[in-house]
């Protein structure tokens, strides 16, 4: 088995924890005075070059990043196969979204009424053909998702015998942190304690926890509830 050193999630918070760093270098170096007042082209002020940069530096470790979590996903069944699948199609879609977003704050400067609106046409068209990927895929592999959700409705009905258990006298559930039975009120466990120090002791112990005693068969005798 690859140790997580060298698989695509260790790759993938790599590029995590970069994409935080450039945001708040990005942002930092955003705030200085200097920026507002140095204008580049006679249009376009620093503060807002220095955003369009980290902005998209960080779409692009973005993208790094999706596809080496993707990569560590565990290539099996069920949901994770479903998430899987859907991964790439969804990824691209929110760097499109918000890189033309990004790319806009710039290009807006410095095209008109026409090239605005090619610009979002195009933006848009390639928004609507990944939606439409990415509804496709998810339809494709539906079935991973339906069978995992299958697999939990079969699991359900068992969980509440995890938290009862039933009554040796009259056969009811009731919790098992009970210690009488609330049909009955006949005992629901037995409770042994060492002859020597009292300490209340579990059925297959052979030595007291807090004494040391040996625990015999003979010793270990259901008190007295009377």
């Amino acid at each position: 088995m690859p140790s997580f050193k060298s698989s695509g999630g260790y790759r993938a918070a790599q590029y995590l924890i970069t994409i935080l760093i450039v945001l708040l270098v990005g942002y930092l170096m955003s705030l200085l005075p200097v920026m507002s007042r140095l204008v580049i082209a006679g249009r376009l002020a620093a503060t807002d070059l220095v955003l369009f940069v980290t902005q998209m530096t960080a779409l692009i470790l973005f993208y790094l990043f999706a596809v080496n979590a993707i990569a560590a996903l565990p290539k099996t069944g069920g949901a994770l196969f479903f998430v899987k699948a859907i991964s790439v199609p969804a990824a691209l879609l929110v760097i499109v979204i918000v890189g033309q977003g990004v790319i806009w704050q710039v290009l807006g400067l410095f095209v008109g009424a026409s090239g605005k609106s090619f610009y979002f046409g195009i933006a848009i068209l390639l928004i609507v053909l990944i939606g439409i990927w990415l509804v496709w895929v998810a339809f494709q592999n539906a079935p991973y998702l339906i069978d995992s959700m299958e697999e939990v409705k079969e699991t359900l009905p068992a969980l509440p015998s995890l938290r009862t258990s039933a009554c040796p006298e009259c056969g009811q559930l009731s919790s098992r942190s009970a210690k009488f039975c609330c049909h009955c009120g006949h005992p629901k466990h037995k409770e042994f304690k060492c002859s020597a120090c009292g300490e209340e002791l579990q059925q297959d112990q052979k030595f007291c926890h807090n004494c040391g005693h040996p625990i015999e068969p003979t010793e270990q005798k259901e008190p007295d509830h009377s």
